[in-house]
């Protein structure tokens, strides 16, 4: 079998997957996801947050439009116009961050809203 015409043992690496966690507790700062190894056209982003129920979502960013699909819990984590947000069980309580790729992999730049509590979990899925 060949993978684009080359050895599929050999062949370049066209996604790369990260992890990385949020505490929802922390003040605003930016997170930097890298050791990608390329500049990404795209990131695929599955989150979730485990409070009273484990809810989760997922969603795409090219670094300027993001698309995604989300559950519907009161606690939640979401994909919108953008960004991702991370809603605590606090009313008006949240992080959110805007995406950003890099040469090596993206920043996301968070702000915190209100007192969230909590941990975010990511799982991130790079593409050359």
């Amino acid at each position: 079998m060949s993978y684009l015409g080359n050895d599929p043992l050999s062949a370049p690496t066209n996604s790369v997957v990260k992890t990385a966690t949020k505490n929802l507790a922390d003040a605003s700062t930016t997170q930097s996801i890298t050791g990608v190894g390329f500049t990404p056209s795209s990131v695929d982003i599955i989150g979730g947050i485990h409070a009273n129920s484990v809810c989760g979502s997922h969603g795409m960013s090219d670094g300027v439009n993001t698309y995604s699909f989300r559950n519907t819990s009161t606690t939640q984590n979401q994909f919108l116009s953008g960004l991702i947000a991370y809603l605590s069980t606090a009313a008006g309580a949240a992080q959110q961050a805007t995406i950003t790729l890099t040469a090596d992999g993206c920043d996301l730049a968070w702000t915190k809203v209100g007192a969230p509590t909590g941990t975010a979990n990511l799982m991130l899925r790079f593409h050359r």
